[in-house]
């Protein structure tokens, strides 16, 4: 079987999982990336790759925009697909140029594609999707051989655009779970050395891991944890950077807690670990499609607040006890869930992480499922 997947840029979370994946028997995993990287994504991207992958001649043309904006157009990608002659593709979303140009591809070759989708609905305000927007997505429906949706708001817009539920396989964009949980633990015996390494006293620590962009609100969480009073000192760790980061720390200024609150910039991954190791909470007030730093925190066995606007929140509160999914961005309503939050993790203590409610989620669970779903496609195809 030789998959080929076509996706913008490489990924911490999406690399492991593929690692994983080509190690299913009679399998050939050959990826194509749109670009090496994007500015507002700094990962070093140096991490081991146990498949073939490429990176074709391309361009983004939105890169006079913004750091944030990218429409990849890869002309590239032809040559390595009529090289390589896939029997099936995986596309990673309907954003870019270069992601129609390879679906077109298949549909002529009649070669089996799927997408790979986190739409999970209309933006506010709208009641229904852009005319051009829900005529590609009919055809999409029509010509696809499926979808892969990351989990269950996802795969509802998808059915409601026209796919055949049998057609649809849940696949979230997930951390490899069972060594994060490893690791995490290992770290929790390294406490004083990672507060001595990170200059941490014995405060109480509540972390929120994201872009620092309007629409992960961190505005919120820092509001809320200004009016925030609890009789144990407590500190607010904001790991990320973005065009919010200035005015965030102005944010603190005005509000006078410039001394509770540490931004920490970007962190890679190994970084996350540590202070997920170290941390009493995770809060994210964000609005997303998925949210994978949701899912690191569950596994590192922190209590965790969340938007319900964010698309893995509700899937996490089904399988996770200690999630408290948040409707409402009002500073107040976020101030006392920190609060009771904060009050009951001390009472509790918790040291470890429980990864048994989240089996379906690991790696060797999605791989084989994943496996199963499309080996039946490329037999119809190869009977044609």
């Amino acid at each position: 079987m030789k998959v080929a997947v076509i996706t913008p840029i490489p990924t911490p979370y999406r690399d492991a999982f593929w690692n994983h994946f080509c190690q299913q028997p009679d399998l050939s995993l050959h990826v194509i990336y749109c670009a090496k990287g994007k500015a507002d994504r700094p990962w070093k991207s140096d991490w081991t790759k146990h498949y073939t992958y490429c990176f074709p001649k391309g361009f983004n043309l939105l890169s006079w925009k913004s750091k944030d904006s990218s429409l990849f157009f890869n002309p590239g990608t032809l040559t390595h697909l009529n090289q390589s002659k896939p029997d099936v593709i995986l596309v990673n979303g309907y954003n870019h140029l270069t992601m129609w140009m390879t679906m077109i591809w298949a549909f002529i070759r009649k070669t089996p594609f799927l997408l790979m989708s986190e739409t999970r609905g209309l933006r506010p305000g709208r009641k229904k999707d852009p005319l051009l927007k829900a005529l590609l997505l009919k055809w999409l429906a029509k010509h696809s051989s499926g979808a892969l949706p990351t989990g269950q708001q996802a795969e509802s817009y998808l059915l409601d655009h026209g796919w055949n539920k049998a057609s649809l396989f849940r696949f979230p964009n997930v951390p490899d779970i069972v060594f994060l949980i490893s690791k995490v633990n290992e770290l929790k015996h390294q406490t004083m050395e990672l507060r001595s390494k990170w200059n941490i006293k014995e405060e109480k620590l509540i972390l929120c891991v994201g872009r620092l962009i309007r629409k992960k609100h961190v505005n919120t969480i820092i509001q809320a944890f200004s009016e925030m009073e609890v009789p144990f000192p407590v500190k607010l760790i904001v790991a990320g950077d973005g065009d919010q980061q200035q005015s965030l720390k102005e944010q603190c200024q005005r509000l006078g807690i410039t001394d509770r609150v540490r931004f920490v910039g970007f962190l890679e991954p190994e970084e996350i670990l540590e202070w997920l190791a170290l941390s009493d909470l995770f809060a994210l007030a964000s609005n997303e499609t998925w949210g994978v730093a949701p899912i690191e925190a569950a596994a590192a066995g922190a209590p965790l607040l969340l938007s319900c606007e964010i698309g893995s929140a509700n899937e996490l509160a089904d399988i996770y006890p200690q999630t408290k999914v948040i409707a409402s961005r009002d500073a107040k309503t976020w101030s006392q869930a920190i609060k009771d939050c904060l009050i009951n993790h001390v009472k509790k203590h918790p040291k470890t992480a429980d990864n048994g409610r989240m089996c379906h989620w690991h790696f060797d669970s999605l791989s084989q499922g994943l496996y199963r779903h499309l080996k039946p496609l490329i037999e119809v195809s190869s009977s044609c």
